[in-house]
């Protein structure tokens, strides 16, 4: 329960960058990226079809790195659902919401909102408060052993 607390928290307060969807991931990949990411793609889809989803999720993520699209990111925010990662498959589809929106593709935009709201329920929220006057310092929290930044 503690990992799917500080998920959602890092999921919602830092983006997607883990699912490669910062702006750098954004360039343009090369032909051999491209299709390497394409292969991936097609090995995840197939893995999922076979409901195969822990081994469908790392083809996604590969994918998404390599060449970060749309539709990869919507498979992979499905995998992450079907294995209970509902934090990160929100965020996915948060994401996926947002470029169909930018993209004029209101059907895509309107399942991936539906997405969002059927996970939403799912989603828990911690909250940290320092009780010194409001001061954060000398204050740490981690999550698996990594120093979290103040903002998160």
């Amino acid at each position: 329960m503690k990992r799917r607390l500080l998920a959602f928290c890092l999921a919602s307060s830092m983006g997607l960058a883990a699912l490669g969807t910062s702006s750098a991931a954004r360039a343009q990949p090369n032909p051999e990226a491209k299709a390497a990411a394409e292969a991936l793609f097609d090995e995840g889809r197939r893995l999922k079809g076979d409901g195969k989803f822990s081994e469908a999720c790392p083809k996604f993520e590969e994918s998404q790195k390599m060449a970060p699209g749309m539709g990869t990111l919507y498979n992979l925010a499905d995998c992450y659902e079907h294995i209970g990662r509902s934090a990160s498959a929100w965020a996915g589809f948060r994401e996926v919401a947002a470029q169909a929106a930018a993209a004029g593709q209101s059907e895509r935009e309107k399942d991936a909102r539906a997405r969002v709201a059927t996970l939403e329920p799912l989603l828990m929220r911690l909250k940290v408060q320092v009780a010194r006057d409001g001061q954060a310092e000398g204050v740490e929290v981690k999550r698996d052993g990594a120093v979290m930044s103040p903002g998160v």
